[in-house]
């Protein structure tokens, strides 16, 4: 007497096959995925305007063209100093007698500096700017930056695509 098992194919294996055959197939789909969102959340990055107020005259010397300045507290890359950007004598409020604030400028050697900065990042579907993807910043942002030469505290002025 023969005691061969026969191989029998029932309900039980083709429920393990289509498993396994989804399997592969979700990871398949999954990294497609992955590859589709990671392409389509490809930067062209922004360009942010940012104001300075009120900085003695002399720290005018340790701003450049193509400084990187970085956000203080979490070590991320703002971006680069683009050409451009410009010093006035720093704007100072003085009541008038009738109660109104009147615009003059300080005569103490203070200045307030605009600038621009090119960071890298995305537009988010809703239209807001993603730092490196992660730290989301706005017009009327206060942030606290540094590069090489100064640290400071700017607004952010303007978030715009780069053209």
């Amino acid at each position: 007497m023969s005691n061969k098992a026969k191989l029998r194919f029932n309900a039980i294996d083709l429920v393990i096959i289509i498993l396994v055959v989804g399997c592969i197939a979700g990871l398949a789909l999954r990294y497609q995925l992955i590859n589709v969102i990671h392409s389509e959340s490809e930067s062209n990055g922004a360009n942010v305007s940012f104001y300075l107020s009120n900085i003695r005259s002399t720290s005018e010397n340790y701003f450049n063209e193509g400084d990187t300045f970085y956000l203080a507290n979490e070590d991320i890359e703002l971006g680069t100093l683009l050409s451009g950007f410009r010093f006035e004598p720093a704007a100072q409020y003085n009541m008038r007698s009738d109660g109104k604030y009147v615009k003059t400028t300080a005569a103490n050697g203070r200045s307030d500096m605009f600038g621009t900065l090119k960071a890298d990042g995305r537009f988010a579907d809703s239209g807001e700017f993603l730092l490196s993807g992660t730290k989301y910043i706005a017009a009327g942002s206060e942030l606290a930056v540094y590069s090489n030469n100064v640290e400071v505290t700017v607004i952010i002025t303007e978030v715009a695509p780069i053209a």
